[in-house]
This record gives structure tokens, C-alpha cells and sequence, in this order.
């Protein structure tokens, strides 16, 4: 915290020195000065006890970041306050926007820790926003990180935010999909909360067009990612494999119905191929199609960790639908009218080879 109360005053860092004793302008509990050559590295924090909050020390770039987050969000309009206290839920919010958290988050949080506290948000009926700092754009997230700061809505689709401490800016990476087994995404830099506003009101998601020869890449290094993983022993290619038995030869030879459509919710952990096969093969098993939805999400450890999007459970649903639609589109399937049971499946085409394949998509390209 850059604030503190000594003698009924609130003293900032700038004014604070090491030796007095100071209290929580919130909680009224004890406070130490951290001393800084720079006082904008300087800050308050409260004295550990059992039952008291400890904010731990800030690096420069969160201290930096939230003050140019500050800057970024006051307008007329907005009421802006930086760090405060909220006592029924015993936290400091790096900003309060009217009745929106905005946390700036530049160290690593488990998933446990992120529900708490987006759960303690909203028990106050307060929603959050979580951006993130530069240790989390110098490396390529995996999954599991994408997931716990992936958001939702209508018009950006999937989105995560970031903020630029050097550009002074708010990065959104919106639109993100999975398509081969990577995750693609829109990129947008805003400098000014009115631009922001203009951008949610006004995106619209667009459909992605690809050339054939691209999704020819795409299907081959999507291929050669799953080849990867079997040659390294992941259990769960290994035993749709042995799902296979003798009727087909392996995995990389699967139907070219599993490689559509090709872009998809960036949900699946970079396994949407593997879940489409598994399918598949399970359609030949049961007739019950949510028996089918329910065995395939089990045997792929299905759903990732998602923290700020609700209902995320209805998104797998929804890819499930699409692509029993597109097999029954392609008169692989046929259910009954309540789309609950399948009446009749024709087994799509299983290839020898991955090679095979590729050769036969140049050839009815």
C-alpha cells in the first residue's frame, strides 16, 4: 500500500519515515514502512499476525503498472480508488473502478487462490477483472495458465488482457480459438479507457477464412504433435490407441471428419483432435449420445481449470453439438428426433498412414 495513518493524518510514502508506528486507514491494524532510495518503490505493508492480512512487498513494474492503470481508468465518470479495503472479504483490490475489481497480476497465483478470491469478489457482487504483466507475455502459455485468465463474452469472444507498462497500454489478445493444436487469437492495443469502451460496444466476432495449403499445415503439425506425445508414452493417446485394437492402424491415420471444423473453443488443452476420435470410436460403442458426451470428457480429463468464465461446462456441450451436426451434415450419423439416440453411424474413412492421407488430400483438394 503507498498510504498509512500516523496521528490521525494519512501520510503517504513520500512523507513516511521508518520509525513511527502506523495503522491501516481501513482496518485500523499496525502497518510497517518500507524504507527506498526511490520512493516510488517504497510501500506500507501490515504486520503479519495470525489473523491479519499480509501484503507483501510490490515489484516496480506492479507498483508502475497499477499507477498507470489508475491514470488509465479515472474519468469523470469512473470513481477510482487504489487499494481498497474490503472487510467482509479481508482484501485490498489493486483498484476499485466503480463496482469492478481491476487486479494487475504480475507473480504466480494457484487456481485455488484465484477462485478464493474472484469467489469473494462476487459473494459482495462485485465482478473482476484480472490483467496481467510482463511474466506472463515474455513466455508462451501453456493451457492450464491461458485457462485460469481466460475470459468471455458475445463480442470478443475468448479474450485474456494485458497491460504494457513501456507502451502504456492495454493489450487484448480477443478471439482466441484452438485450430491444429495451437491457439490463435486477434490482437488489439488500447491507450485510453474511451477507446475501450468503443471497442467492446462495437467488436464483433468475425469468422477466420484459411487457404487450403495453410490447413494442410495445420493438420500435419497437429499430426506431428500427437506422434510427439505418443512417442513419449502420454497415457491418454496410448489408450485410445489400444481403443483401436487391430481395426485400424494408429491414431495419425484417423478420419479427416476429426481435423474439422477447423477452428474450435480454445477449451480442449491442445487435445480437441484426440477428443473428436475418441468420439468416433465411442459412437461405435453406444447409441446414447450423451452417454458418449459424458465418456469422452472423462477419458480426456476434461475440463481445464477455468476461473472467470461461468458455465463453462455448457462450452464443451456446445463443441459436442456442433460436431455431431457436422457428421450427420456429412451422413456419417443419423439420430432420432430428439437427438438423444443415434440410429443409424457409417464409419468414416481410417487411413493407413498419416502419409496416405496427406497424399489423398492433395489429391481431392
Amino acid at each position: 500500500m503507498k498510504f498509512a495513518m500516523y496521528n490521525h493524518k494519512i501520510i503517504s510514502t513520500q512523507l513516511a519515515k521508518g520509525h513511527l508506528r502506523y495503522k491501516c486507514p481501513f482496518c485500523g491494524k499496525r502497518m510497517v514502512y518500507h524504507n527506498s532510495t526511490n520512493h516510488h518503490s517504497a510501500y506500507f505493508s501490515h504486520v503479519l499476525t495470525d489473523n491479519s492480512f499480509n501484503n507483501p512487498g510490490e515489484t516496480s513494474e506492479h507498483l508502475a503498472g497499477k499507477q498507470q492503470l489508475y491514470q488509465f481508468f479515472k474519468t469523470k465518470d469512473n470513481s477510482v480508488v487504489i487499494e481498497k479495503y474490503l472487510p467482509k472479504i479481508n482484501q485490498w483490490p489493486d483498484l476499485m473502478v466503480n463496482n469492478t475489481v481491476i487486479e494487475f497480476q504480475c507473480s504466480p497465483i494457484s487456481v485455488q487462490k484465484l477462485r478464493q478470491i474472484i469467489a469473494g469478489y462476487t459473494s459482495l457482487g462485485i465482478k473482476s477483472w484480472w490483467i496481467l504483466g510482463s511474466p506472463y507475455q515474455k513466455r508462451r502459455l501453456r493451457p492450464k495458465y491461458i485457462a485460469k485468465f481466460l475470459n468471455y463474452s458475445s463480442r470478443l469472444g475468448f479474450f485474456m488482457l494485458y497491460w504494457k507498462i513501456s507502451q502504456k497500454c492495454l493489450e487484448i489478445h480477443y478471439q482466441q480459438c484452438e485450430c491444429g493444436s495451437r491457439i490463435f487469437y486477434r490482437t488489439r492495443r488500447i491507450f485510453t479507457y474511451a477507446e475501450l469502451i468503443n471497442f467492446i460496444n462495437y467488436t464483433r466476432i468475425k469468422s477466420r477464412a484459411i487457404t487450403y495449403s495453410r490447413w494442410l499445415g495445420l493438420v500435419s503439425h497437429e499430426i506431428h504433435v500427437n506422434q510427439q506425445r505418443l512417442f513419449h508414452g502420454d497415457l491418454q493417446i496410448m489408450r485410445i490407441q489400444q481403443m483401436l485394437g487391430t481395426r485400424h492402424n494408429t491414431i495419425m491415420g484417423c478420419p479427416i471428419i476429426c481435423h474439422l471444423p477447423v477452428y474450435t473453443y480454445p477449451i480442449f488443452k491442445k487435445r480437441y483432435l484426440l477428443w473428436r476420435i475418441l468420439i468416433l470410436l465411442l459412437m461405435n460403442k453406444y447409441s446414447d449420445l450423451q452417454k458418449i458426451y459424458q465418456v469422452a470428457n472423462s477419458k480426456l480429463v476434461l475440463p481445464l481449470s477455468f476461473c472467470q468464465i461461468n458455465n463453462y461446462q455448457s462450452l464443451y456441450k456446445r463443441a459436442f453439438d456442433k460436431y455431431v451436426a457436422l457428421l450427420i451434415q456429412h451422413h456419417y450419423l443419423e439420430v432420432s428426433p430428439d437427438h438423444k439416440k443415434i440410429t443409424r453411424f457409417k464409419q468414416p474413412r481410417w487411413f493407413n498412414s498419416y502419409y496416405d492421407k496427406i497424399q489423398y488430400l492433395k489429391r481431392h483438394r
